[in-house]
């Protein structure tokens, strides 16, 4: 059988552009060939943004290499950096509430997060103040071009000195553009260590929580926390400087237009002040829609996860029309939601946009109409200038408005989160010495509703804090001595693995106190499979050891299962064991355990580790094992079968109801348990397995010998049951996929795409748009359509319209502003500007959400109808739910905002270019600039888009580990 290297990643890839081939002499082929790589800029040991110069932080410099290569993260950023910042943060928050002696108020999570990280919001908002003055000055100067260039101007200005003022006007705008980023950067990097550190920290805390508690805190609520709540906080910290900016500048402005037209400048603020409140109004609805979304996204991630959990139930059951139908309730009532919070966030946008010409108009009727003054052209466009310098403020207000709900109610969720009741520290009682000791202890576990009751609990909250239940272990007084071998049995449900449960701290303590001497490590009746190879299953990130490594294989009894296996112990076993039998699944979790010897744990404790096993398996596991690796060390083993192997245990611990009956050896303990004993299940009488494989200690030379890359030893003809045979009786075999077979390898892993997103995934993206409610059935929907092309005749009459109004403000002007045929036209041109405008949101919202509902249903068909052995078995459950998590969130909520303000971006530079153009045509020579800027930008885009797909790759890595928080904690892995 062809070996496979543990580092082989499958078919040789083509050589990459920056690759060097060389050709060096070894020694028998001279001609052979030597990939050498470039230096990678991940390898330097400092991120060149710590070193970067002002000049170089100004217009980005630094980050040209990043379209090669990514660099390592910068010091003050990484996970351990800001962890540690929000900890202590979130340690003296708990201890103001303490000191406050409050009951019912929770920590405020924002306070934690400006204490933690608040020097970056500092410094981006003396950038945005920057910003703020200098766009003051470009009104002013347009006023001074504008007097110039009159034909009758007694301004007295020069030639040079309206040269200066065009010269200032475009370094006013340089200067703005740095201003602005670097606080947008300050913004991002702000945000950024933000949800660096809660990501990190709910999960750190996730481990913690006790079982009951996690009842509460399913896998997909924890998929949300994780990758779509702290993204939302993150895109609230981009946004948050306008909070200020905006109200400012509204003030300042306000005395400027007063200093150039009277009081008649109180008629344009107050239009301007007066969409404030509506949207307040806006943002508090807005707030309530999201409120009722996230339950129902958690409720549809919640279902899709218990789907994926138990797939080949549903399927054995055609349950697969029924959990569509129920899933689809759930996802109508999301996209309600969302549709109408998209709605709301959309028209704010569009009025804000326009408040630059409501201004203007309420000023100029104010002007010609109640002060009797005429208008002048330079008055005109100085009062637009100054008012156009608030659209992209406002613009950005309302998005920071809701921003910022949405914000304040994703960190509201993670506070209550954190808040919740997490195991103490302290118990149990760790000590140096080995052993363990009972003082009279009694054992509960607490109530779901304790979580809400200890919201302004630390972490490390104590147990008194849990309100006690009726106690499942009671009157507990043992003492159990290094290098015992106790076994504990019981009826179901007397309380063995509670036993267990307390000792690993999993269970308060409601009265005495539990001590446990030295590390423990635990194999749980259900064995934890990672989609990784058998190898990596048994060293489960420990450091390999050869000799220990093959005495564990040999003791767990899997010998002649890896002489089986296509790869060896390299072979993939899947997620969740999906080509092993219960028997081997039970064996390669006893092998880890076994190998866990080596990393000096004191303690070791099974629940019910030989249940799927024969007795003559569990014969060699016991004497290999129990009685041979671990020797020496404390043993507490559940026995729920293999009653023949009791006599062979130092102690026997009987519990019945939470008690312990009967404590002493097996001759003592037998009188009047012998109903109990016998009612134990007995072990399969298979014969047991050969065990044919050598031991070897160490090395020639003394010292302990690494792990081969080579698979294991394996041989053409199996000697005893393999894969398939070896499965004990009542055990269920599922074949693995073919791939396995040839390779080894079973695991599919998600790729990163590579290059741009094809046409093909807009087009997809419009007819889900398109599609009728029956999204079962791909008919394109007439009224769809309709709307569809409402929309596009909306965007373009916006466009025209947008371009229309500065003309006929023009010819109203040349008028004298005296009320007519152009004043009229120009506010029928206001009017329509307003009502395409409110038009193209709405409909484009509702084509968004349409498509978002369509996308979501054909992606869970898709999923449901996906063979087992092909797709379920071989991809992991964390892939699969971060598609319907994060990316559908994305779908949902970004990409409409992100596309409707690409989309009228680029309308308006288009229409502005083409205005400039025809007025003076001199300017096409800047055109191959503009291509210029517009190639260099999608470079960088490239960049983007490629981080952006490795974040997704890494948050579902991270959404499969979810799954598996209690071993993870348990384990210490």
């Amino acid at each position: 059988m062809p070996t496979m290297k543990a580092e082989d990643d499958g078919p040789s890839k083509a050589l990459d552009d920056k690759d060097v081939v060389i050709a060096v002499e070894t020694g028998k082929d001279e001609h052979a060939l030597e990939v050498v790589k470039p230096p990678s800029l991940a390898d330097t040991t400092r991120n060149p943004a710590e070193t970067a110069s002002y000049f170089s932080w100004a217009f980005f410099t630094f980050m040209t290499d990043l379209e090669g290569d990514i660099w390592v993260c910068c010091k003050e950023d990484t996970s351990a950096a800001v962890c540690a910042k929000f900890w202590e943060a979130w340690r003296i928050e708990l201890s103001a509430l303490r000191r406050r002696d409050s009951t019912t108020a929770s920590p405020d999570l924002a306070r934690v997060m400006f204490r933690a990280f608040g020097t970056k919001l500092l410094r981006g908002a003396g950038c945005q103040l920057i910003y703020l003055l200098v766009s003051l000055l470009q009104p002013f100067l347009v006023q001074r071009l504008l007097r110039f260039l009159e034909a009758e101007s007694d301004s007295g200005d020069t030639l040079p000195a309206a040269m200066g003022y065009a010269v200032g006007f475009g370094a006013a705008g340089a200067i703005m553009v740095i201003g602005i980023s670097q606080a947008f950067t300050q913004g991002d990097r702000f945000g950024l260590q933000i949800r660096n550190a809660l990501m990190t920290v709910i999960y750190t805390h996730s481990l913690r929580l006790s079982v009951e508690v996690r009842q509460d805190s399913s896998t997909g609520k924890l998929t949300n926390l994780m990758h779509v709540d702290t993204e939302r906080v993150f895109v609230a910290c981009q946004f948050l400087q306008f909070l200020w900016h905006t109200p400012l500048l509204i003030l300042i402005i306000l005395g400027l237009l007063w200093y150039i037209v009277g009081w008649s400048a109180i008629a344009g603020v107050v239009v301007v002040v007066a969409i404030i409140p509506l949207q307040v109004w806006s943002s508090r609805a807005n707030s309530r829609v999201c409120g009722k979304q996230l339950r129902e996204r958690d409720t549809r991630v919640k279902q899709i996860t218990e789907i994926l959990q138990y797939i080949r139930a549903v399927k054995l059951y055609a349950w697969e029309g029924v959990l569509q139908d129920r899933l689809q309730e759930v996802r109508r009532r999301e996209i309600e939601h969302i549709s109408r919070s998209l709605l709301l966030k959309s028209v704010m946008r569009e009025l804000s946009l326009l408040l630059p010409v409501f201004g203007g108009l309420a000023i100029f009727l104010c002007q010609v109409y109640i002060r009797g003054q005429e208008l002048d052209l330079v008055t005109c466009y100085t009062v637009l200038a100054f008012l156009a310098v608030l659209r992209f403020p406002c613009t950005i207000f309302n998005m920071a408005l809701n921003s910022c709900v949405e914000g304040r109610l994703s960190a509201a969720r993670i506070s209550s989160f954190l808040t919740l009741p997490a195991l103490p520290h302290s118990a149990p009682k760790m000590l140096a010495s080995s052993g363990i000791l009972f003082a009279d202890a009694d054992f509960a576990w607490g109530t779901a509703a304790s979580s809400s009751s200890a919201a302004t609990a630390p972490p490390s909250s104590s147990p008194e804090a849990l309100p006690a239940t009726a106690p499942v272990l009671k009157n507990i007084d043992l003492k159990l001595a290094p290098g015992e071998l106790v076994a504990v049995v019981g009826s179901v449900g007397a309380g063995k693995s509670s036993l267990l449960n307390a000792i690993l701290g999993e269970i308060q303590a409601v009265r005495g106190s539990v001590v446990v001497g030295g590390k423990v490590a635990y194999m749980a009746q259900t064995p934890w499979i990672l989609n990784q190879s058998v190898r990596d299953n048994v060293l489960f990130g420990a450091e390999a050891h050869e000799a220990d490594y093959r005495a564990a294989l040999h003791a767990a009894a899997l010998d002649e299962d890896l002489a089986a296996l296509p790869a060896g112990d390299l072979t993939e076993i899947g997620e969740r064991g999906i080509n092993l039998s219960g028997g081997q699944k039970a064996r390669v979790s006893c092998a880890r355990l076994l190998y866990a010897r080596r990393r000096k744990y004191a303690t070791f404790l099974l629940d019910d580790p030989l249940a799927a096993v024969d007795a003559g398996t569990g014969e060699h596991i016991f004497e290999h094992g129990l009685a041979g690796t671990l020797k020496g060390t404390l043993r507490v083993v559940c026995m729920n079968s293999h009653v023949h192997l009791l006599p062979r245990f130092d102690r026997i611990l009987v519990v019945q109801e939470g008690r312990v009956v009967a404590d002493g050896p097996f001759a003592e303990v037998l009188p009047g348990n012998e109903s109990l004993l016998q009612s134990l299940r007995p072990a399969s009488r298979t014969p047991s397995r050969a065990c044919l494989v050598s031991i070897g200690e160490h090395d020639g030379d003394g010292k302990p010998a690494a792990i081969s890359t080579q698979p294991l030893p394996t041989s053409a003809k199996p000697a005893g049951n393999g894969l398939v045979k070896g499965a004990p009786e009542g055990a269920t075999d599922v074949k693995a996929p073919s791939t396995v077979a040839s390779s080894g390898r079973l695991m599919r892993r998600e790729t990163l795409g590579i290059g741009y997103v094809k046409l093909a995934t807009y087009s997809k993206y419009l007819a889900a748009a398109c599609k009728g409610r029956g999204d079962k059935v791909a008919v394109v929907n007439a009224a769809s359509v309709a709307l569809l092309a409402g929309a596009a005749c909306a965007w373009l009459a916006q466009v025209l319209l947008r371009v229309f109004a500065d003309l006929t403000l023009a010819y109203w002007v040349e008028d004298g502003g005296e009320i007519g045929v152009s004043g009229y036209t120009y506010m029928a041109v206001v009017a329509g500007v307003t009502l395409a405008a409110v038009l193209r949101a709405a409909a484009f919202m509702v084509l968004c959400g349409r498509a978002g509902r369509g996308l979501h249903n054909t992606l869970f068909m898709r999923v449901l109808r996906a063979p087992v052995s092909e797709f379920f078995d071989v991809t992991p459950i964390g892939e699969i739910v971060n598609r319907f998590a994060k990316d559908m969130d994305v779908v949902d909520n970004q990409l409409p905002d992100n596309m409707f303000q690409f989309l009228a971006n680029a309308l308006f530079i288009i229409s502005v270019f083409a205005m400039c153009f025809i007025s003076a045509p001199p300017l096409l020579v800047l055109f191959p600039f503009a291509v210029v800027y517009f190639h260099r930008t999608y470079e960088r885009f490239r960049c983007c888009r490629l981080r952006l797909r490795a974040e997704a790759l890494r948050k579902s890595l991270i959404g499969g580990m979810l799954l598996r928080l209690g071993c993870s904690r348990v384990l210490k892995r």
